[in-house]
């Protein structure tokens, strides 16, 4: 039974033994790989430090662009729009003296023929 118990003692050792050097093995793949990870991942940090400031820049560049152009277009927008006010103004007044002179003109035919019938 020594013996037995010996012999399963030495397997459990040595087997002890191999699981360990491949777990050791793995671990040291597993650091090299998070270590090359870290590295990529430090050199994209790197190239986006350098590329944002270039191209917030161009954003805000854009973005003046596009702001002065809406400043633009809402400025024409206000001046047609004045313009078809004062065209309306116009307009209605000139009906409204039309008017008038109609108004005054019919009446006034009208008490002729009135003049006229008595």
């Amino acid at each position: 039974m020594d013996q037995g118990l010996a012999t399963a003692l030495t397997f459990l050792s040595y087997t002890c033994i191999i699981l360990f050097t491949v777990l050791a093995v793995f671990i040291i793949i597993l650091l090299k790989d998070v270590t090359d990870l870290v590295k990529s991942y430090t050199k994209l940090s790197e190239t986006v430090q350098k590329e944002i400031e270039p191209t917030l820049e161009e954003i805000k560049k854009a973005l003046e662009s596009v702001n002065g152009l809406a400043s633009g277009v809402d400025k024409q927008i206000t001046a047609v729009k004045n313009s078809f006010s004062s065209a309306y103004n116009v307009a209605y007044n000139a009906a409204s003296k039309v008017r008038g002179a109609i108004v005054a003109v019919f009446g006034g035919i009208f008490k002729g023929i009135k003049y006229i019938l008595k």
